[in-house]
């Protein structure tokens, strides 16, 4: 998938194998990357490696069970006024919880004090280009632009 919680993923993935200091692996990925993801190269040579012979893992997306026999991040958001039960639930088994916005931060913290933090969404550079040119040619309000792209692609079973 080219947006949401695949594109989230795969920047998080990039960046932090270009510039951590630590070793990161990727989980096992069984299924073949759509033909238009971008740096695919780059992530098929990340190495895998099983979640629970890691130091740490993180995990991004929205909440589904899991546990591992290591300390976990999630890293999630929430459109919602409050998160339900089953969330709740989900998360309690997470060591830390990493949100986008203050918005998340206070409704996650009624729920999991001391365990959230506040990371902002990645802005993939190559794909938003500020281009001062734009905003000479529109009015001095604000200006609101939304891209989304999708990609759909049959998999055969």
């Amino acid at each position: 998938m080219q947006s949401g919680y695949g594109a989230l993923s795969r920047g998080f993935l990039i960046s932090l194998s270009r510039y951590s200091r630590f070793k990161i692996y990727r989980v096992p990925y069984d299924r073949k990357f759509a033909p238009n993801i971008l740096d695919q190269s780059e992530l098929l040579g990340i190495k895998t490696l099983h979640p629970d012979d890691a130091d740490v893992v993180l995990r991004i997306g929205s909440p589904k069970v899991f546990k591992y026999n290591v300390p976990s991040i999630f890293y999630t958001q929430n459109a919602l006024a409050d998160l339900i039960p089953e969330w709740v639930k989900i998360m309690s088994n997470a060591d830390a919880l990493i949100v986008p916005g203050e918005f998340d931060r206070r409704v996650f913290e009624r729920y999991f004090p001391n365990k959230v933090h506040t990371c902002p969404q990645y802005v993939d550079g190559d794909l938003f280009v500020p281009r001062p040119t734009y905003r000479k040619e529109g009015t001095e309000e604000f200006t609101f632009f939304l891209l989304v792209r999708m990609c759909i692609e049959k998999v055969q079973t």
